[in-house]
């Protein structure tokens, strides 16, 4: 009789501990996991406060990034190559893409087939090139097609946000017009403005550095300028990423199939404190991965 009171007041103890566990009681349902991909911007506090939303909303997010990289140099670090190695289940979601911010520059062509296509003089479009921007569109284009192709149901094209610097903001319209363009042509695929700080950003430098929207580069967002973009975009963000069923993906990749082809990798599902060893365990998708620049570029 002593031994059932015992095991009684044991398994009393074990319930109560389990139903007070705050975590426990507010856990988010699990929605399944999302892509977030793109240069050094998905490791600074942009991609901090996607990263964040997004969890409190019961996904789980993936980092894969590369700094300075883009779609116009293939031979600093390739997109469309690297698409077709990051694991995508049947649990993934969505991808969000930033990428686009350091591709004011020469565009590098692959091969001399693509020369002859848009008529380059030799291997590179120069910015001022009749052909750059559609060049630019279709590799932005083939690149969410992949996605498309490998499973992922919502493909969320982010542009460029607004800099400091005037000029590079004028370069920055032609990218995301290219952006825009390319992504028509990706069944699966959304795109979201970042665009409309360039009126805040007019004295952002005469500013203290904690009211600061950009970091000492003008380019970066600092979490102040994160958390503006975050209240501009993030409810629309939110809602491109909400894909149900896997009828969509099925469809989406019988349309992409035709010009490219992936294979689908499964990926364990992993608790949030797994997810933040393993996102800074990838080679190229760590915070201090890959800080240099790319090589020398035509203008």
């Amino acid at each position: 009789m002593h031994s059932f009171r015992t095991l009684f007041v044991l398994a009393s103890i074990v319930t109560f501990t389990l139903s007070a566990d705050p975590a426990a009681a507010k856990s988010p349902p699990q929605r399944g996991e999302v892509l977030l991909l793109g240069s050094s911007s998905v490791f600074g506090a942009f991609g901090h406060r996607v990263e964040r939303e997004l969890e409190e909303r019961g996904y789980e997010v993936t980092v894969h990034g590369r700094s300075s990289s883009g779609f116009a140099r293939p031979d600093f670090f390739d997109w469309q190559a690297k698409v077709g190695t990051i694991p995508v289940s049947r649990q993934t979601r969505a991808a969000i893409v930033y990428l686009g911010g350091n591709d004011a520059q020469g565009f590098r062509l692959r091969s001399q087939a693509e020369r002859r296509k848009y008529k380059g003089r030799d291997l590179w479009l120069r910015w001022k090139h009749r052909n750059w921007a559609r060049a630019y569109a279709e590799r932005v284009r083939v690149f969410g097609r992949k996605l498309c192709s490998r499973g992922v149901r919502r493909v969320v094209f982010v542009t460029p946000a607004d800099v400091r610097d005037a000029w590079l903001r004028g370069r920055l319209q032609r990218i995301r017009s290219a952006i825009r363009k390319g992504a028509k042509g990706v069944p699966c695929a959304k795109v979201i403005s970042a665009a409309g700080d360039a009126a805040a950003l007019a004295g952002d430098r005469r500013r203290p550095k904690r009211k600061r929207l950009r970091g000492h580069d003008g380019a970066h967002m600092t979490r102040l300028g994160a958390d503006r973009l975050w209240k501009r975009i993030g409810k629309r963000l939110v809602a491109a990423i909400k894909v149900k069923g896997a009828r969509s993906s099925r469809r989406s990749a019988h349309a992409a199939r035709s010009s490219t082809t992936g294979a689908m990798a499964p990926r364990p599902a992993a608790n949030h404190a797994a997810h933040r060893a393993r996102r800074g365990a990838r080679p190229d998708a760590s915070r201090g991965a890959a800080r240099g620049r790319a090589a020398h570029h035509p203008p």
